[in-house]
């Protein structure tokens, strides 16, 4: 391995350089660059483009030994997100940490859907339910998009939902945030605080378990290696588990006509919309990405 000199001040563009002649190994050319956009502006606080209209600016030796640090995370291939602790999503800036998935561009579209959908029903008040919530990425994005709409969000996990709240409250986003274990049917009686009554929300969404487990290994590194398994693994008898319990929530939960939105593995959209269908579901219709996968699911309760 090569060994890091120490941190010495430094020119801007030399510290481009030797990122990117360090990281050469391990990444191609394309992807050391939109690693360098994230490092320098989350890391340094630098623009990309301040690298080159900048470049003689010196950098002093504690962001050198920033830049250093994460250079040696990156070769380990910890995402880049966990490591400035940051992520975009639909024009916000949320925290997000290994105890929860970084928030990927197919469930900006998936939210942008949900979005658009509500401009065109122009229905106020409407309550959403978001059931996996992880950073808060949807919940958040749709309150901030749409603010008269009432949000509650669900995880399972403690330590998601302490990730989520933090988010909510740097945007001043009043999300109702609570644990919820959806594949346990007990916890679906009206004694929880999220059902307290049936036929309430007009939306529930959901980016749900959905890579079975014998696909592990064809993961990338950074994902399979850093990201929580629990928000990313399904059983691989039973690949459409999570599908199954949220659509039979869901038509408990959901008003006359509401709908439900859901993200998709790219080669199970057939097998999500039969079961949906099966379920009691109407109008299920399956929508592709920008690189025209199948990767999103919206239905509607009859």
């Amino acid at each position: 391995m090569v060994l890091l000199p120490k941190p010495v001040k430094m020119h801007l563009n030399d510290l481009y350089g030797y990122f990117r002649n360090e990281l050469k190994p391990f990444f191609h050319s394309e992807e050391i660059t939109a690693l360098a956009k994230i490092i320098f502006r989350d890391i340094a606080g630098v623009k990309f483009q301040d690298i080159f209209i900048n470049g003689e600016r010196i950098i002093d030796d504690e962001l050198c030994s920033r830049v250093h640090k994460a250079i040696r995370q990156l070769r380990k291939q910890m995402p880049a997100q966990y490591i400035t602790g940051i992520c975009e999503f639909y024009g916000l800036r949320l925290n997000v940490t290994p105890n929860v998935l970084i928030p990927r561009p197919e469930t900006e579209e998936l939210v942008d859907w949900i979005i658009n959908d509500n401009r065109v029903c122009r229905k106020k008040n409407i309550r959403i339910l978001d059931i996996g919530t992880g950073s808060g990425n949807i919940a958040i994005t749709l309150k901030n998009k749409i603010p008269s709409a009432i949000v509650t969000a669900t995880d399972i996990s403690n330590r998601a939902l302490t990730v989520a709240k933090e988010n909510a409250g740097i945007y001043c986003t009043p999300v109702k945030f609570l644990r919820l274990d959806i594949l346990k049917r007990l916890n679906w009686s009206n004694r929880n605080p999220i059902i307290d009554k049936s036929g309430q929300f007009d939306i529930i969404a959901s980016n749900p378990p959905y890579v079975p487990l014998n696909e592990k290994k064809s993961l990338p590194e950074n994902v399979r290696n850093f990201e929580p398994h629990v928000a990313l693994f399904t059983e691989q008898k039973n690949p459409l588990i999570f599908y199954d319990a949220i659509g039979r929530f869901a038509l408990r939960q959901l008003k006359n006509n509401g709908l439900l939105y859901l993200e998709i593995h790219e080669t199970k959209g057939k097998q999500v919309k039969s079961l949906l269908k099966r379920l009691g579901f109407g109008d299920v219709k399956i929508k592709k990405d920008i690189n025209g996968k199948d990767r999103m699911v919206r239905c509607g309760k009859q």
